[in-house]
């Protein structure tokens, strides 16, 4: 089935995968993939080669291609990747909370394929394949600037200038006309911004790649939402904001005294003339006065020291007579499992015992 759109009714939206790129300035391979967005009436396009598809990189790229674009389209068909639909589903899927404030933000519509049915999006399926095909192929890259300025180059030239196979009419042509019915951009472009569920720890803090922001200490052992953008992380609960950080870089700790509980907020504010100031005091306290001891309690009796000749003699006999009881003990008890009806043999047994030879 055909699907047919007015003129700055949809675009669509997808992933490709790309060739490893070797940076010639640091000397590092990494994978990249292609991101796709297709106008559906012009078939005009926006690529770029990105290193991963994550939240803020599928963000990224959709400001760009709006400001490539000039304007926004009304709907943006998708199928469902993890950086936008959290819980695919055909009647109501889950949106991921970033991608539904960036769809706020510049007024499009989120139409997400049901699940397993990839023809909905058939236009930008056949976009990334004539990326694969006719751009990738034979090029080299230097870094992954020079790959974004040679794929831009192309779809401007090469791929905006083709007769295309379905409008038999060149993308550029067509988007000439659907440019001016493309939602205008804001005067203040939304800010791209990654959400992320975190849960506070027992020292009052939550981690968000690998660094640690405090949170007011009575909140410990709850989920709060994490806001993170290029400068600032802001926390939430709920539609309440608790908390607000720079950003830092990886591995380190941001904390507010103020969220800190008292016990741990007075030891952080202890410098080392509080330590001795401390210990003087602590110093001239005087000393109490050991407890007294008892003297009528009666001492543990004590074990003599003294040799008794008989004594010895006795300790001396009672090994050999304690071996001799447990040895008569072994035999009886030995006698007694020979002669018990169980272990005795069977009656085959006792004839074939009897019939070897001797």
């Amino acid at each position: 089935m055909r699907l047919d759109f007015a003129p700055a009714e949809a675009a669509q939206v997808d992933f490709g995968s790309a060739p490893e790129i070797t940076d010639v300035h640091t000397g590092e391979v990494f994978k990249t993939w292609v991101f796709v967005m297709t106008l559906c009436w012009s078939r005009h396009q926006y690529a770029e080669v990105v290193r991963d598809q994550t939240i803020a990189t599928w963000l990224g790229c959709h400001r760009r291609a709006f400001e490539w674009f000039g304007g926004v389209p009304g709907r943006i068909i998708i199928d469902n990747p993890k950086c936008a639909i959290t819980r695919a589903c055909n009647t109501d899927p889950s949106v991921q909370r970033a991608y539904a404030e960036c769809a706020e933000g510049y007024g499009f519509k989120i139409s997400p394929c049901p699940p397993r049915d990839p023809q909905k999006k058939g236009i930008v399926e056949s976009g990334v394949k004539y990326v694969k095909r006719n751009f990738l192929p034979l090029r080299e890259f230097r870094d992954l600037a020079d790959a974004n300025r040679q794929i831009q180059e192309w779809v401007l030239g090469t791929a905006g200038t083709r007769n295309h196979g379905t409008t038999r009419e060149q993308p550029l042509a067509r988007f000439a006309t659907e440019r001016s019915l493309l939602i205008a951009l804001p005067a203040h472009p939304p800010e791209v911004a990654t959400w992320a569920r975190v849960t506070v720890h027992r020292d009052a803090h939550v981690q968000f790649e690998k660094t640690l922001y405090s949170v007011p200490f009575r909140l410990m052992g709850q989920q709060l939402w994490l806001r993170a953008t290029d400068q600032l992380i802001q926390i939430y609960r709920e539609q309440e904001r608790v908390a607000t950080h720079v950003r830092t870089s990886s591995h380190r700790r941001s904390t507010v005294r103020d969220h800190l509980p008292p016990d741990a907020l007075a030891w952080a504010m202890a410098d080392p003339q509080h330590c001795l100031r401390e210990r003087t005091h602590r110093t001239a306290l005087p000393r109490a006065d050991p407890a007294p001891v008892c003297r009528s309690r009666a001492r543990p009796p004590t074990r003599c020291t003294r040799r008794d000749p008989a004594g010895e003699a006795a300790r001396q006999r009672t090994p050999r007579s304690g071996l001799r009881a447990r040895t008569r003990v072994r035999r009886s008890a030995l006698s007694h499992r020979q002669n018990h009806p169980r272990q005795r043999p069977r009656p085959n047994q006792r004839k074939q015992q009897l019939r070897q030879p001797r």
